[in-house]
Parts: C-alpha cells; sequence; structure tokens
C-alpha cells in the first residue's frame, strides 16, 4: 500500500474529511507549472482507490491480530522509507513546503505527506535513464529485504509460502506417472542416440523440455548415471534373462560371437553375443556383454573371460549336453583361446572372405597397390579440398550425375576398397573434366589415363561378388552358416566365367580363386557346415558335387537319429520281435510253404520294414528348392509337423552365424558412445550404454 493510502486510512479513522478532489487536482502540477491531465486522471483513480482501501483496512481491523496489524504496518512502513532513501539521490527535500526539487532539471514538486508517486513519475516521463536505474535499485533493495527477513516470522503451521504453493501446483512430485514416463524416454534417447549424458544440462535440451511440458522437472546428470541408467540395464538385462532361461532347457545348441575392442581413452574391452533358433522356430539375437577387459589379451585370457561372462547369465559353455559354438576373427590370441575346448570354434566367414582379397591383390601385381594408391590420393584431395569439391559437385550437376562424395578406402574398413573404385567408376566423367585443373597434388600427377580407368573398372567388377557375399553373410535376420559353402562357390563360378581379358584381371582372378580354394577348400569336410547347407531349404544338396552328395545324406541320417535318440534320453530303438523257428523247421519245405502262406495273407509283412527317419529324410530332399530369397527359418515352422525330427536338427545349425559382425557392430555402436566429449566414461557406464542401445526396442 502506498503512503497515500495509509494517510487516507489514518485520516478516515480520525473521522476528518477525505480529501477531495479538487484538493487533489491543486496538489498535482506538471513540472512546467501546468495542470497535466495525465496526471490529474491517474491521481483521481489513486484516490478512489486508496478511500476504498482505507475503508477496506477499518472494517477488517477487528479480525486481525496485533501481530498482524504491526506486521502490516512494518511493511508498509519499510516500503515507504526504501522508495524515499533510494529518491533522494534524485531529489532534494524542502522540509517546510512539503516540496521536492529534481536534482537533475531542478524543477520543484509537490510531496504531500512526503508522498514518492510524484517524484518516481518525474523520473519516468522526463529523465528515463535515471528512472531505469531508480527500479533497478529498488528490485535490488527487495531482494535484499527479503533475504534478511527470512526466517524471521515463523509460518502458521500447515500454511505454505506463496512460492511453495506455486510450485506444487505447477512441477510433477517424483512419482508422477507422466513424469515417470518422460524421465524413461529420456533415458532411451541417451542410450538409442548415443547423446552424452550431459545433455540435461544443455540450454537448448533444457529450454524444450520447459516449452513441452513446464510442469516436468529433468533429473540432474549424477542421478542419470547413477540411478536412472543401472534401473534401466537391470530391467531390460532382467526381460532377456528370463526369456533365455525359457528357452534354454528346450534347445540342444547355443551360438556366441566374440570380438576385442580398444576405446578412445585406450582401455581394452570384449563383446559377447548370443544367438539360437528357438523351440518355435524363430531366431534370437542377444548382445549379452561389453565388458571391460583389461590387461594381456592371450588366447586363455580371453577364454577364461569369455566363460565368466557367459557363467553371469547362467550358461556354462562347458556344458557336455548341449553344443556350443564360438564365432570370432582369425587372430591368432582367438584361435588359440577356443582350440581344444569343448566348444566348436568357427572363424569368421566375413573376415576370412576380406584376407582372401587381400592377400590376392597383393600377389597379383604390384601395380595395383600403384593404382590404388592413385585413387586414394585423388579421394583425399577431393575430400579435404573446399575449392575441388565445389568445383566437382559443379560439373557433377552441368553433366546430370549423381551428386555423391568419392569414398576413401581405409585398410580397417572391409569392401571400402571396392566401394572406393565403384564410386570413382560412377563419377569417371565428372573426374575426367576436373581432374586436370588439379594438376599435381605434392609432387605426384593425379592424372588418370584410360588404362587407369580400364583398370579400375575390371578391378571393380572383380571384388564386386565378394561385396555382395559379405553383405549377405553378415545378416542377423536369416541363417548364415548354411549359406557359406553355396556363396562361396557363386563367386568361384562368377569369377571362372567372367569375360575380362586383360592380363592385370587374370592374374587378380586367378589369385582370387586360389586363395579361395586354400581358405575355404576345408570347410567342405566339417559337419556343421555340410548339416547347416543340407537342413537350409534354399540349398539343400544343390552346391554338392555328385560324388559328396550320397556322404552328405549319410552325416545327415546319422546326425538326425542322435538327436532323436538325446530327445529320448537315448533310449535304444525297439527291435521287432522275430517268431523262432525250431532247428527241424528251418530247413522243411513246410517252413517255407508257411512263410509264402503268411506273405499271400499279409503282403505288408513281406516287405523290408521302412525306417521313419531315412523316409522323412527322403521325403525332405525331393521337394523342390525355395527362392534363395526366401526365409528358411519361415518355411521349417510351416512344415514342422510334417519333418518333426528334421525341424529339431535344422533350429540347432541353422542359428550358428556364419561371422563375428554382430560383435563388430557393437563396438562400432561402442565407438560412437566413447566420443571426444565422453572419452572419459567409466567402463561400467560404456557396458551400460552399450547394452541399451543393442537390446533397446
Amino acid at each position: 500500500m502506498s503512503g497515500r493510502s495509509l494517510r487516507s486510512a489514518a485520516s478516515t479513522s480520525k473521522g476528518t474529511p477525505d480529501v477531495n478532489r479538487n484538493q487533489t487536482r491543486q496538489e498535482i502540477v506538471s513540472d512546467d507549472g501546468n495542470e497535466n491531465e495525465d496526471d490529474i486522471m491517474e491521481c483521481d483513480g489513486e484516490s478512489d482507490t486508496d478511500n476504498r482501501e482505507s475503508g477496506h483496512e477499518i472494517e477488517n481491523s477487528d479480525s486481525q491480530n496485533d501481530g498482524g496489524e504491526r506486521a502490516s504496518a512494518a511493511g508498509a512502513a519499510a516500503s515507504s522509507s526504501d522508495s524515499t532513501s533510494l529518491l533522494d539521490k534524485y531529489f532534494t527535500r524542502l522540509e517546510a513546503t512539503e516540496e521536492a526539487r529534481c536534482k537533475t532539471c531542478s524543477r520543484i514538486l509537490q510531496t504531500p505527506g512526503k508522498t514518492t508517486t510524484t517524484l518516481s513519475r518525474h523520473l519516468e516521463r522526463w529523465h528515463k535513464k535515471l528512472y531505469n536505474e531508480y527500479t533497478k535499485e529498488q528490485e535490488k533493495k527487495k531482494l535484499a529485504i527479503a533475504k534478511r527477513s527470512k526466517g524471521k516470522f515463523k509460518k502458521l503451521k500447515g500454511q505454505p509460502s506463496i512460492t511453495d504453493a506455486f510450485k506444487k501446483v505447477t512441477t510433477f512430485p517424483r512419482d508422477n506417472k507422466q513424469a515417470k514416463k518422460i524421465t524413461r524416454k529420456i533415458l532411451e534417447m541417451i542410450a538409442l542416440d548415443y547423446q552424452p549424458i550431459s545433455i540435461v544440462e544443455d540450454k537448448g535440451f533444457r529450454a524444450l523440455i520447459n516449452l513441452l511440458e513446464p510442469r516436468y522437472v529433468l533429473p540432474s546428470r549424477k542421478w542419470l548415471s547413477g540411478k536412472g541408467l543401472p534401473d534401466l540395464y537391470q530391467e531390460i538385462r532382467g526381460k532377456i534373462q528370463e526369456e533365455i532361461d525359457g528357452d534354454l532347457s528346450a534347445i540342444t545348441s547355443l551360438s556366441f560371437t566374440v570380438d576385442g575392442w580398444s576405446s578412445r581413452s585406450k582401455e581394452g574391452y570384449l563383446s559377447l553375443t548370443l544367438q539360437y533358433a528357438n523351440k518355435e522356430g524363430f531366431p534370437k539375437n542377444f548382445t549379452l556383454e561389453c565388458n571391460h577387459f583389461p590387461g594381456e589379451h592371450s588366447g586363455e585370457t580371453i577364454y577364461e573371460k569369455v566363460k565368466e561372462m557367459t557363467a553371469d547369465w547362467g550358461i556354462d559353455i562347458e556344458d557336455v549336453l548341449k553344443d556350443i559354438y564360438v564365432v570370432s576373427d582369425s587372430a591368432r590370441n582367438m584361435t588359440s583361446a577356443f582350440s581344444n575346448k569343448n566348444v566348436v570354434p568357427i572363424k569368421c566367414a566375413v573376415h576370412m572372405l576380406q584376407t582372401v582379397v587381400d592377400d590376392s591383390m597383393i600377389e597379383a601385381d604390384q601395380e595395383i597397390e600403384t593404382l590404388l594408391s592413385k585413387c586414394r590420393l585423388i579421394v583425399g584431395h577431393y575430400n579435404h579440398s573446399n575449392k575441388s569439391h565445389e568445383r566437382l559437385q559443379q560439373v557433377q550437376k552441368r553433366l546430370g550425375l549423381k551428386e555423391h562424395e568419392l569414398i576413401q578406402s581405409v585398410d580397417t574398413r572391409w569392401n571400402s576398397t571396392y566401394l572406393m573404385l565403384d564410386r570413382l567408376k560412377e563419377q569417371k566423367e565428372a573426374l575426367c573434366v576436373d581432374l586436370p585443373k588439379v594438376g599435381k597434388i605434392g609432387k605426384k600427377s593425379v592424372d588418370l589415363t584410360n588404362d587407369d580407368w580400364e583398370k579400375i573398372g575390371d578391378l571393380s567388377t572383380v571384388l564386386a561378388p565378394v561385396y555382395e557375399a559379405t553383405l549377405e553373410l553378415g545378416r542377423e535376420d536369416c541363417p548364415t552358416l548354411s549359406m557359406v559353402l553355396p556363396i562361396v562357390s557363386s563367386i568361384q563360378q562368377t569369377l571362372s566365367t567372367s569375360m575380362q581379358t586383360s592380363t592385370f584381371a587374370r592374374k587378380l582372378k586367378s589369385a582370387l580363386l586360389r586363395h579361395l580354394r586354400s581358405r575355404f577348400g576345408p570347410l567342405e569336410h566339417e559337419n556343421h557346415y555340410l548339416l547347416a547347407t543340407v537342413l537350409d531349404p534354399r540349398f539343400k544338396l544343390a552346391m554338392f558335387e555328385t560324388g559328396q552328395t550320397v556322404n552328405v545324406k549319410n552325416i545327415l541320417r546319422q546326425a538326425t537319429s542322435s538327436l532323436a535318440r538325446r530327445a529320448a534320453h537315448e533310449e535304444p530303438e525297439p527291435t521287432p520281435e522275430v517268431e523262432e523257428e525250431s532247428a527241424q523247421d528251418k530247413g522243411s519245405i513246410w517252413n517255407i510253404l508257411k512263410s509264402k502262406s503268411r506273405a499271400e495273407r499279409n503282403p505288408a509283412q513281406g516287405r523290408v520294414r521302412v525306417d521313419p527317419i531315412q523316409e522323412e529324410i527322403d521325403k525332405y530332399l525331393n521337394l523342390e528348392l525355395i527362392d534363395p530369397t526366401a526365409d528358411a527359418y519361415a518355411w521349417w515352422r510351416a512344415n514342422k509337423d510334417l519333418f518333426p525330427n528334421l525341424f529339431k536338427l535344422a533350429l540347432k545349425y541353422l542359428g550358428i552365424p556364419a561371422s563375428s559382425l554382430t560383435s563388430e557392430r557393437e563396438f562400432s555402436k561402442a565407438g560412437q558412445i566413447v566420443t571426444v566429449r565422453r572419452a572419459n566414461l567409466k567402463p561400467l557406464t560404456v557396458k551400460i550404454l552399450v547394452f541399451l542401445h543393442c537390446n533397446l526396442t
């Protein structure tokens, strides 16, 4: 309440008449000595308001306690005193006449009862800069008074402050259902989109959340890393554990992929994924671990670490009742880790293919490496020179070509050599126009001759089947071990019949065929490759030579019978009862006649008993092949009742992956998590984020 309101209330309580409008009009005079209509209207309104407020205070004075009256009076007095002291900086008080002189313009203003309203309005109207300064000082003083008075007056029991009451109304409590949903989505966003945990401290993100839901209070960075993410990890892990436990009793084989990786901060990690086909015929693929792995990465330490990680999931890799397959790259430590153990080691087929390509290119011709070096130099120039890059884009537009960037070949990235050559071939026309403008890079000429372009085309064509094979063998939605032998056979056939006649191409093809036979030939004698292939309805026996089919059929028969006996707890097959004959009857003509008579009465008894498993195998093999792009799992789910024994065997072998790309993809994701901005993440946090990224749906 202003000073004028207090005076009006006091005068009314004493019985003195209210100040009339004419008197007020005389007191308020403009700075130039004339009446100001705006000021008069404002003051008239204030007088009426003040009188009404004064009357309101008198009416309610009986209902207020003494403490309330003292607090109200003290607050009003403090407010008036504060304004007066601040305005003394800009005005000189003339106490005898209740007037004040402006220190800036020397005008004299009426201040009846030491009112401050006229003075502040004068500053606001004629001295804007000083008025702004005055209001800022006033706000500062109010804040200071509020801090000093905090806690001096005890609030009534159960009576919240206005600020607290406002917060309770406008912010979600911690257990609010909507708040929990938002927090859950923030946690998932951090894991799925490689976002840093510190995003909750970013101004832009905080502003976005405040705009979308002002009542939601963002969790702290410390809570997210220490509570939120670990709780979400335990929740998802629990669901996966429950799913695996439910499948374990009904499946006969498990497959793991393993790979090692070093983070940006030089921390060693070991990844572990699990693949199998469940009893209904659906493929399952889980990322289990991305564990910190310090110290020496020898074969023995890798095996013990894998054994420890699988044990954490309730799986014993030395369990003799299940066949355990472990897929890894061909590194020496990985190869030795799983050799001579109770697991079946499988070398990554994609890694083997890339080794075949690398060895063949080195062996074929030194000119290949010379050409590849020139191509890398050209690509690097266009990728790092803004001027050349923009010029190439203009040429692409002018020629109507796709505005694709050139792709660099990187030793650690599979197929990058093929992708570089294929992109250069695509952009040949544009490069032929622009390369002469580049001239030399350093001291090296980057001009590509017609012979160079011919070699680039030959290389691209020869490597194309390997690129396609890598994509197929790295899939996670279909059986892949069954594809290894058919795909290698297709590559060999393609290379043998391709039309490249240059010496350059013939040398490379010859080297590729030789290394393919060397590395993949032995796989034709490993039963799990043979069984996976013949049990895939896309291939069966079609990819085997005539001399191999008999052997493959025998292996299939033995494996199916063995699995059927295991399912029946290894009970021996029942032996048919045979009617005993006396020695006297064996050679008699009567015995012969009896046999013929029985056969005539019951012709079925005269035929040889058919083995039901062999009959099932023959029926399966006589069916037509399905399309190579069809879903083998879906076919088996549709036909499991027709081939019950083969169905169980198919699930055992079709669930084995041909490559360790699932683990390598896991570390590709980990590389996006442990970035420059998050290079100091703790190993446990890295483990949690990788796990959530791979398993959240």
